[in-house]
């Protein structure tokens, strides 16, 4: 066994050690209670590499088909990072609550804001699945509802989620994010498509994703811009109903506060019901609208007074020694009893860039990445284990649907069919 490999082995053995410590702290005196999670990670080592070095090169390309050094990463994967959408699910238990269309697309739209909550401090970028991994959360002894999720797709790179919960509703998400180097700035571009269904109205929600922009990429301190527009529009018995979404550029030229957005509720009549405003990375409001008003080819609406319905929470207080991560985000690497071998807290080179061991980390990336090359030019390619391409019922589409068999995997431990991917 080379060196490398020993410290590997030895930090994942403590790290093993560790939880099982807890877990037994958690489970003293017989008496089972809520786990006791972790809330933060080891701090970020202090590294410094030329971003500009590597990028010079790849104006115009797809960044996510680019060899990177886990120095621009943060140590959680896309699957990961997507769980982390759904930190404020607390929103799409109280949209179940509601019988009235109107207020349930309400809280469904101010959701699918949230999921940008943490953008504006983290510019670092999750590792890239490799194909056939999985990444399963399961939140159903606290917040009641599990996720389960797999990259289905290397090239484009494509991941699919499936999440349950016993609260009234579920959902699903497919997300494709092609990364471009603008010269002056990265461009996301987001290819999602989110589905979310609720048992007490019948009705189902789909909505897109806006792009975002990462700027000051040579001097300056970076940080991330929302741009565009999110239509969320309603199907089943919210059918005609619909929410826009507008993230307004930001201008340092300006006065008035930066990362706005602002949008509209309208009914089958093409009526604005509510008007929604604030801040993405902040606090967002909805008021209900009483008059319309047309000056100058503008509407202008009489309203209530505005109603705050999500609020950022404060993130921990050194958290910007641990890659910004929130408490939440913190509790998605964390190790746990009986996943799938091929689960992202289980993968190497990113449990070691945690760890602090970027070196190691950096070898164990290299050693993955050369080992899927290689499946896919012998035609060995991973085949999808959860999920598998089907009609989407609103559209024309084709989605990666959640054909079942993982939960009852796990319950049996019956993992022999999957793939050897670390």
């Amino acid at each position: 066994m080379s060196s490398n490999d020993k410290k590997q082995t030895s930090k994942v053995v403590d790290y093993k050690k560790q939880h099982n410590d807890k877990k037994m702290a958690d489970h003293m005196n017989g008496n089972v209670v809520v786990r006791q999670r972790r809330t933060r990670i080891p701090d970020k080592p202090h590294h410094s590499i030329s971003l500009w070095g590597i990028l010079k090169n790849c104006i115009g390309r797809d960044l996510t088909k680019i060899a990177m050094p886990v120095h621009f990463n943060e140590p959680i994967s896309f699957l990961q990072r997507n769980a982390e959408d759904f930190e404020y699910s607390d929103l799409l238990d109280k949209a179940a609550k509601c019988n009235d269309i109107c207020d349930q697309l309400a809280y469904v739209t101010v959701f699918s804001s949230t999921t940008f909550s943490t953008c504006s401090e983290r510019v670092a970028k999750p590792f890239n699945p490799l194909l056939g991994e999985t990444y399963e959360f399961d939140r159903m002894e606290d917040m009641k509802w599990r996720m389960i999720s797999e990259q289905v797709s290397h090239h484009p790179p494509i991941l699919a989620s499936n999440i349950e919960s016993k609260n009234g509703w579920k959902a699903y998400q497919q997300l494709q994010i092609e990364t471009r180097f603008r010269g002056k700035h990265i461009t996301a571009i987001s290819n999602g498509y989110f589905r979310i269904d609720f048992e007490n109205t019948g009705a189902t929600y789909t909505f897109n994703r806006p792009n975002f922009d990462i700027y000051n990429i040579i001097f300056g301190k970076m940080y991330v811009d929302i741009v565009g527009e999110v239509h969320v529009i309603g199907h089943n018995a919210a059918k005609g109903w619909k929410a826009t979404l507008n993230y307004i550029p930001q201008t340092f030229f300006s006065k008035q506060p930066q990362r706005i957005v602002r949008g509209t509720i309208q009914d089958i009549q093409n009526n604005v019901r509510l008007v929604i405003n604030g801040h993405w990375n902040d606090f967002i409001t909805t008021a209900r609208v009483n008059a319309v008003h047309h000056e100058n080819k503008t509407e202008k609406y009489d309203t209530d007074e505005p109603v705050e319905i999500w609020k950022k929470r404060l993130p921990p207080p050194e958290s910007q020694y641990y890659y910004h991560f929130t408490s939440f985000t913190c509790q998605l690497n964390e190790y746990e009893d009986g996943v799938a071998p091929t689960d992202s807290r289980l993968r190497p080179d990113q449990r070691l860039m945690e760890e602090g061991a970027w070196e190691e980390s950096n070898h164990e990336k290299v050693r993955l990445e050369e080992i899927q090359r290689d499946r896919r030019k012998h035609g060995n390619d991973v085949v999808p284990l959860y999920f598998e391409k089907q009609p989407e019922e609103f559209s024309e589409h084709f989605v990666w649907k959640y054909v079942g068999n993982y939960w009852e995997n796990k319950a049996n431990q019956d993992w022999k069919k999957c793939p050897k991917i670390w």
